[in-house]
């Protein structure tokens, strides 16, 4: 995951490239609360669209109790707390992050 160019700025877009760990554009840490900042943008956390029906991924600035900032780990991935069964992946069609259905979650219900 890698912080697009551009200068550091809420709402700015996340694509998935080729893992460089030399890169501050790909480093990320997990913060208070369940909140994921990055090193390249301090201040800003991935956030997870809170619209219904779009399933973008962006860097927001960090705010105490937003469920759209908040991340869980489990089984290797990484989920959306806003939006329960959805992990973070990239989209085909472009190489954005984007939320989609973990299916294993699914076909557990």
């Amino acid at each position: 995951m890698t912080v697009d160019d551009g200068t550091c700025s809420n709402g700015l877009s996340l694509s998935s490239s080729t893992d460089d760990h030399t890169s501050i554009r790909q480093q990320f840490y997990l913060g208070q609360h369940g909140s994921i900042f990055s090193a390249q943008c301090p201040g800003l956390v991935l956030a997870a669209d809170n619209s219904a029906d779009n399933f973008s991924i962006t860097l927001e600035i960090f705010q105490m109790n937003q469920k759209k900032l908040k991340w869980k780990f489990a089984n290797g991935v990484i989920e959306s707390v806003l939006k329960s069964g959805m992990i973070l992946a990239s989209s085909p069609d472009d190489n954005t992050m984007i939320l989609k259905s973990n299916s294993t979650s699914d076909s557990n219900m």
